[in-house]
C-alpha cells in the first residue's frame, strides 16, 4: 500500500529543520536486507511533537541534538529554522505554547526521568524554571513536577504540581512540600492552592496524579486511596471542603472512573466510566446535581484513546470554545473516530480521501483554526507532517 503524492494545495513541512523524514516512493526498488545494530532501535526521533503557535506563523518542535532532545523553531514565512533551547544533562521531553512568544517545557533531571517544568522565550536566552521535581538522595528517580492544566484561556498562568524553591538551579537535593499552585509564566508569581501532606494518599492514575483543576485553575477534584478503595472527592472552588462523590475498588489500572477535564462551564465533568461497560464509555457528570449522564459514546470495539495523545483526555476532541465535543478517538486494530460534529467529520473524511489507506491526525491548530498541522502515516511509513 503506497499513499498518493500530496496535493499541491497542501504544503509539506520541509523537515530540513530537524532532519528529513523518508517520503514514500511509489517506484523505489526494494532494498536489500540490512543488519540493524541494537542502537538503531533506541535512537532519538528525527522530529517529535511539532506544534503551531497560536497565530499559526511558527512551528516549535523537538529534535535530536548532541544525544538529547532539544527545542527548535521553524518560521513559516521565512522557511528558516533555529535552535531555541537545549539541555546540558537532560532531554526536553514535551512542551506547549503559552501565547505567541513563550514556550513552557518539561525536561528530565540528569536523565533520571524525573521532570521539572520551565519556560523560555523564543530566543532561548530568557529561561526560568517554574517547578522542580523532588530529587531524592541515593535514588535514581524522584517526584516529577506535573502539569495539571495549561489553562489555555488564561494568557499568563498554568496549573502545576511540584516543588517551588528559589534558586532551584543551584540545589543538589530538593526536599520540601509538594504543592498545587497556579504560576504566572511571565513573572513566576505563584498562587498556592493545596499542599500535599505525607499522609495524603493521592492516587496515581493514567501515568499522572489524580488531581483535576478546572479551566480557571481551581483545584476541583482529587482521587484518594482509602484502604482498598479509590474515593473521588469534589469541591466547588478553592478553599472549600472536599466531599466524596464516588467510591470504587482501587485496581491500579483501568480504574472504574477516569475523570478527564471540566467543560467550559466549569461544572460539567467529562469522564470515562467502566461502571456499565467494562472497556469504558464517555459520560458527563454534573458536579452541581451529582448526576451522571447517559453514555455519550460507547466504543463498538477497542477502547477510547489515541496512542499518540498525551492521555485519554486528548482522545476527546473539543471545539475551540470548549463548549461541545466534536468527536472521540478510539483504538481497535487501528485508530478510529466517532463524530458528533458534521463539519469536523467532513474535514476528516476529506483528509482521509486525500491520503487513502493512511492514518491521518490533526495534531495542532492555530487559535482561529485556519492553519492546521496534519500527521499522515501508515504501516510502512514513520510519518510526514503537512500544513
Amino acid at each position: 500500500m503506497t499513499p498518493p503524492p500530496p496535493p499541491r494545495r497542501l504544503l509539506a513541512v520541509a523537515l530540513a529543520f530537524a532532519g528529513a523524514l523518508l517520503a514514500p516512493a511509489a517506484d523505489a526498488p526494494p532494498l536489500p536486507p540490512a543488519r540493524l545494530a541494537p542502537a538503531d532501535f533506541y535512537g532519538l526521533p528525527n522530529l517529535r511533537a511539532p506544534k503551531l503557535s497560536p497565530d499559526g506563523k511558527k512551528i516549535a518542535f523537538l529534535f535530536p541534538h548532541e544525544k538529547h532532545l532539544a527545542l527548535g523553531l521553524f518560521d513559516r514565512a521565512t522557511k528558516e529554522s533555529r535552535l531555541v533551547l537545549r539541555g546540558e544533562d537532560e532531554s526536553l521531553l514535551s512542551f506547549f505554547w503559552k501565547g505567541d512568544d513563550r514556550l513552557v517545557f518539561q525536561a528530565d533531571v540528569a536523565g533520571n526521568e524525573s521532570m521539572f517544568i520551565g519556560v523560555t522565550d523564543l530566543t532561548g536566552k530568557n529561561v526560568r524554571r517554574i517547578a522542580e521535581s523532588q530529587r531524592l538522595d541515593d535514588n535514581l528517580t524522584g517526584v516529577s513536577a506535573v502539569l495539571l492544566n495549561p489553562l489555555a484561556a488564561d494568557p499568563a498562568r498554568i496549573a502545576v504540581l511540584g516543588l517551588f524553591i528559589e534558586n532551584a538551579e543551584n540545589a543538589v537535593f530538593l526536599n520540601g512540600a509538594v504543592t498545587v499552585a497556579r504560576v504566572n509564566v511571565r513573572n513566576l508569581a505563584r498562587s498556592p492552592v493545596l499542599e500535599l501532606r505525607d499522609s495524603d494518599r493521592v492516587a496515581p492514575l493514567g501515568g499522572g496524579i489524580a488531581l483535576l483543576v478546572d479551566n480557571a485553575g481551581a483545584l476541583r477534584l482529587r482521587g484518594r486511596i482509602e484502604g482498598r478503595d479509590l474515593v473521588w472527592e469534589h469541591r466547588a472552588d478553592d478553599g472549600r471542603e472536599f466531599k466524596p462523590i464516588a467510591r470504587h475498588a482501587f485496581h491500579g489500572y483501568a480504574e472504574t472512573w477516569q475523570p478527564l477535564f471540566f467543560g467550559a462551564d466549569n461544572a460539567t465533568l467529562y469522564l470515562v466510566s467502566r461502571e456499565e461497560h467494562d472497556r469504558g464509555a464517555l459520560y458527563t457528570f454534573d458536579t452541581r446535581t451529582l448526576q451522571r449522564s447517559a453514555a455519550l459514546f460507547v466504543p463498538p470495539a477497542g477502547e477510547i484513546g489515541d496512542p499518540l495523545a498525551r492521555d485519554t483526555a486528548g482522545a476527546v476532541l473539543m471545539a475551540p470554545e470548549g463548549d461541545r465535543v466534536l468527536g472521540v478517538a478510539y483504538t481497535t486494530d487501528r485508530l478510529r473516530y466517532h463524530w458528533f460534529d458534521e463539519k469536523r467529520e467532513a474535514l476528516q473524511q476529506k483528509l482521509e480521501g486525500t491520503f487513502k489507506g493512511c492514518e491521518v491526525r490533526i495534531t495542532s491548530a492555530g487559535d482561529k483554526e485556519n492553519v492546521l498541522l496534519v500527521h499522515v502515516t501508515y504501516d510502512r511509513e514513520p510519518g510526514t507532517y503537512y500544513v
